[in-house]
């Protein structure tokens, strides 16, 4: 790729890393109930799921997933069940976190502390196939079939997307470090239970985005 090609990659990637989607919802969602620290863990885990779609895709494996449907939708299920479980488990958790009367900043910093946030966001983006496809179709587009080491120019390609995606992942952590700071306040402590039962609402609205 010239330079002129990875500038004009990683500027459209980073235009569609901050379109809302099920990815920015996962991580505002993590970010607010949180903090910042789990919206970097939560984009970290994001990335890496990328990752394997960057790796495969250079490696053609890509092609079962595109030419086979029931492979494609036996994923798509898996992954959509996966996130419902993730904010079902969640809900419980705060709830008995409330009823123990435990204080916020000390849920923050044990979620924070928590490395299974990485694995966990891992395999949302691992398990949802609309992502992969969105890999393997964009990323090519920037590479010449013509191009020596073909395979890979196109991880490549991914890395970079990553990258322009962990930016734009970013910018939205950015941002709900600043209006979690207002939900701390005394006045909206008291509706804590209301912010952790939409958070949840948005692991149902991500396992619908992945099945339609």
């Amino acid at each position: 790729m010239s330079y002129s090609q990875i500038w004009l990659l990683l500027l459209s990637s980073y235009v569609f890393a901050i379109i809302p989607g099920p990815a920015i919802i996962w991580v505002t969602s993590q970010s607010l109930s949180y903090g910042y620290e789990a919206g970097i863990k939560a984009s970290i885990g994001l990335s890496l799921g990328c990752l394997v779609h960057s790796l495969t895709a250079a490696l053609g494996i890509s092609v079962l997933l595109q030419t086979t449907p029931s492979v494609f939708h036996f994923v798509k299920i898996l992954g959509a069940l996966y996130i419902v479980h993730l904010g079902v488990v969640r809900l419980i958790q705060n709830k008995k976190i409330l009823s123990k009367n435990v204080k916020e900043t000390s849920k923050t910093v044990d979620f924070a502390e928590n490395k299974s946030l990485i694995k966990q966001s891992f395999f949302v983006n691992l398990l949802n196939p609309k992502a992969a496809i969105f890999v393997w179709a964009f990323v090519p587009q920037f590479v010449s079939p013509q191009t020596a080491h073909y395979s890979f120019s196109v991880f490549l390609g991914g890395v970079l997307f990553i990258l322009a995606a962990f930016a734009g992942n970013m910018t939205y952590v950015l941002l709900c470090e600043r209006v979690r700071g207002m939900l701390l306040l005394p006045s909206f402590k008291k509706h804590a239970f209301l912010v952790d039962l939409a958070t949840s609402g948005c692991y149902l609205a991500i396992g619908i985005c992945v099945l339609l």
